[in-house]
């Protein structure tokens, strides 16, 4: 039987929650894409994140590891590209600021 995604993340929040911790912390963030294929190219192989196993198996979700215990959720069927305030965005640390660059201009990413 597949949940409905709002169901499976309740369940997992309820989960989350009976976790004994003594902090809050980041378990994942989520964003909604128009094209999953391209938005993978890019955190595959230009970010270089590792994917990690997703319950769906839908083909519209791709989760990967972005540290301990964190994750980045990726979710097609956003209806448009969105343009975003520089304020509101995600950083990575990457081990060259200048070979990441590079691997950017060479693929056109802006």
């Amino acid at each position: 039987m597949r949940l409905p995604i709002f169901l499976f993340c309740l369940l997992f929040a309820v989960a989350a929650k009976a976790q004994k911790t003594s902090r809050v912390s980041i378990n994942h963030i989520a964003l909604s894409v128009v094209n999953m294929q391209k938005s993978n190219f890019f955190y595959r192989e230009i970010i270089g994140l590792d994917t990690i196993p997703e319950p769906f198996h839908d083909g519209i979700h791709t989760w990967y590891s972005i540290g301990p215990k964190t994750a980045l959720h990726i979710i097609e069927g956003a209806p448009a590209v969105k343009t975003y305030y520089k304020g509101s965005h995600l950083c990575f640390t990457v081990p060259s600021v200048e070979k990441q660059l590079e691997l950017l201009k060479k693929h056109q990413i802006h």
